[in-house]
């Protein structure tokens, strides 16, 4: 019995909201619906599973003839459907009283509502009872059990009292939930249930437990960011017992959440080029982007870069928290504090922000301390008090421009010093792609050449001609045999008396002749083999000998070069990182330092 299970597919739910691209993203969910079925029609299902949330919401009419036209096309699949709490069976869900024309099977312990014949109707059993019902079909041997939701919270342990009773019979059982506001359950309480396969809905990614053969398929695509890594199918065979149960990924798309640490080095342009990498490794992806900053980092990132070239759904952490600086600059336009904002605001330099950012900040520390409570409206500054808190700062950046200019001297001799290791260690991809294209065609070269040694005998055996046969194969022995028993029947023993004569003559004429074979085999090799091309087998396999131990020598030769091209690459690509790091940091130095001269005025 093979089967496919799916679950969760919340059809008419609206996915990312909000994005760009939220109208192209309308019929993902019914395609994908659409693609299962196509799937279950190639591999001629003969049960289709759905555990609940089929629809996002209890479904109209139209929505459910809509699923059922194309479950219409499983003929001979019996499809068994219990309801989630996003379609429960509420009393006005118009699934209660639609007629399936699929053979769709809804397990609500109603009479069944479709068009499958009778001579195809499972049989409901005396134990179906209360939310559980079951079915025996006597075909596959086979009782499913399923249980629907019939409200939105369902706070009831829906699986405390089911079980399968006939163990003579494969027994599966069909339910959804498993949090606390949708039947909450222990999963260790399923081991004693003794049903062969527990599929289960609720959860968006695929879950299992082997050993209590219970299994969770998640969603048919991902809904939202909290749906991580594959989607797809659940398809399974059973036989006596579960023989094989496996998930199938189908989904077409993918959310993926980055993590990207910032500090006070971070500019807006390393931002977006190290995000731009890491898109870059999945465009199809849909990504959530958090920008984890540390203390110091003030600037106002703006990755609108990323946001063009890929799909990026949410981002935390664009805008620094803290205080409205540019509204510090308006309250204090009649200062120092609010003259030096303005300065460094209008500045052409691409760490203006950074500066803006830093400056207002240390200002802020400077005159206000650490106190976050107070309201932007009274941070109004005291001449005085700003002359004095400037000049501590703008004195903290020309020390801090001293130390910074060391520092990127010191780099940039490092950095210097890398170059020139780099000069003497070059990239070898090249080189690594044509000695592996040499190796591969020796390879090639070599086999073919143990190929053709191998048939050697097998082609000269087809090719040997006159009386070689009867000195190289058995069949050429047994002929010689018959021959010379041939002739001494013919023209010998009617002179020869005695059994031991004409034994005697049988052995001496055998001999005559195998030796005669021998000597035209012998007197005839190059003939034969300047006439008919027949192979000299001893030195066909002295030559290929010779051939393949100088491929050896050559594949050797190359695959010690190979050694030496990949302990240069290693070599190269552990410098080339050193190299990228080392950039990273003089990058993130000289935008500090061109920082510290944009607040210290030193242009």
């Amino acid at each position: 019995m093979k089967f496919a299970h799916i679950s969760d597919l919340h059809l008419g739910r609206k996915l990312d909201q909000g994005s760009p691209w939220e109208k192209k993203t309308a019929n993902v969910l019914f395609d994908a619906f659409v693609n299962l079925i196509d799937i279950a029609e190639a591999d001629k299902l003969d049960f289709l599973f759905i555990t609940g949330d089929l629809f996002d919401h209890i479904p109209t009419v139209d929505e459910i003839s809509k699923v059922d036209m194309q479950l219409m096309r499983l003929t001979n699949t019996y499809i068994i459907y219990v309801t989630g709490e996003a379609d429960y069976l509420s009393k006005n869900s118009p699934l209660w009283t639609y007629k399936f024309r699929s053979n769709t099977f809804l397990m609500n312990g109603e009479e069944f509502n479709n068009c499958v014949p009778e001579s195809r109707m499972p049989v409901r059993n005396s134990y179906a009872e209360g939310i559980a019902d079951s079915l025996y079909f006597e075909k596959y041997n086979l009782d499913i059990y399923g249980i629907c939701q019939y409200s939105e919270i369902n706070k009831r342990n829906d699986l405390d009292y089911v079980y399968a009773h006939n163990t003579n019979r494969k027994n599966i059982l069909l339910a959804h939930g498993g949090d606390k506001n949708v039947s909450p359950f222990a999963l260790d309480d399923l081991s004693t249930k003794k049903f062969d396969y527990i599929g289960m809905g609720h959860s968006h990614n695929f879950r299992c437990k082997k050993e209590y053969n219970f299994y969770y398929p998640g969603a048919l695509e991902p809904l939202g960011p909290e749906d991580v890594g594959e989607h797809g199918y659940i398809k399974g065979y059973m036989d006596n017992s579960i023989n094989s149960v496996k998930f199938v990924p189908t989904s077409q798309r993918r959310y993926k959440t980055l993590e990207v640490e910032a500090d006070d080095t971070m500019t807006n342009t390393a931002l977006n080029s190290y995000l731009m990498s890491l898109c870059s490794k999945d465009k199809h992806c849909i990504y959530t982007i958090i920008i984890k900053r540390s203390k110091s980092c003030y600037l106002d990132f703006d990755i609108s870069l990323v946001k063009e070239k890929y799909k990026i759904l949410s981002v935390e952490g664009e805008s620094a928290d803290g205080a409205d600086f540019k509204k510090l600059e308006k309250l204090n336009a009649n200062n120092l504090l609010g003259k030096n904002l303005k300065r460094i605001r209008e500045s052409k330099s691409p760490n203006a922000n950074a500066a803006f950012a830093a400056y207002a900040h240390a200002m802020s520390k400077a005159l206000w301390g650490d106190d976050e409570d107070l309201d932007i409206e009274d941070r109004v500054a005291d001449m005085s008090q700003v002359v004095m808190a400037n000049k501590q700062i703008v004195e903290s950046k020309k020390q801090e421009i001293g130390v910074l200019k060391k520092h990127m001297n010191n780099l940039a001799d490092q950095h210097s010093k890398l170059s020139n290791k780099l000069e003497k260690y070059p990239d070898q991809t090249g080189n690594l792609n044509k000695i592996r294209e040499k190796i591969r065609e020796i390879e090639y070269e070599a086999n073919t050449i143990s190929f053709k040694d191998q048939q050697v005998d097998k082609i000269y055996s087809r090719r040997r001609l006159g009386f070689v046969l009867l000195v190289d194969t058995p069949i050429a022995l047994a002929l010689a045999y018959m021959l010379t028993i041939g002739v001494i029947f013919a023209v010998v023993f009617r002179d020869v008396d005695g059994w031991i004569s004409k034994t005697l003559v049988c052995v001496g004429l055998f001999a005559v002749f195998n030796l005669i074979g021998l000597v035209i085999y012998n007197k005839t090799k190059k003939q034969r083999n300047k006439w008919f091309g027949t192979p000299i087998p001893q030195e066909e396999h002295i030559k290929n000998k010779n051939m393949l131990k100088a491929l050896d020598i050559k594949l050797d030769a190359c695959l010690s070069k190979e050694t030496e091209y990949k302990e240069k690459q290693k070599i190269y690509l552990q410098l080339s990182k050193e190299k990228e790091e080392l950039q990273r940091k003089m990058n993130a130095l000289e935008a500090k330092y061109k920082e510290a001269v944009l607040v210290s005025g030193e242009l």
